[in-house]
């Protein structure tokens, strides 16, 4: 899979900008079905996602620690 082989890459700290390519036509791919987002569920992937991608990008970790920071401070000013 060209995921799996670009994720691979970033653990081993090996990308290129060919990678990276890779990654913008895999999801160059998607829009063409219809995506009208991507989600970058994979930790290494918004390393190296291009930052200017045509379509919302969601970043699972971005989005679980901006939510586990806001319930943290909920809590903490209830106490």
């Amino acid at each position: 899979m060209e995921i799996d082989s670009v994720v691979r890459k970033v653990i081993s700290q090996e990308v290129s900008g060919n990678d990276v390519l890779r990654l913008a036509n895999v999801a160059d791919n998607l829009v063409k079905k219809g995506a009208e987002g991507i989600i970058l569920g994979c930790t290494e992937l918004p390393l190296v996602f291009p930052k200017d991608f045509q379509l919302p990008v969601f970043d699972s970790i971005e989005i679980l620690s901006r939510g586990l920071l806001a319930r943290y401070y909920e809590r903490k000013g209830k106490i």
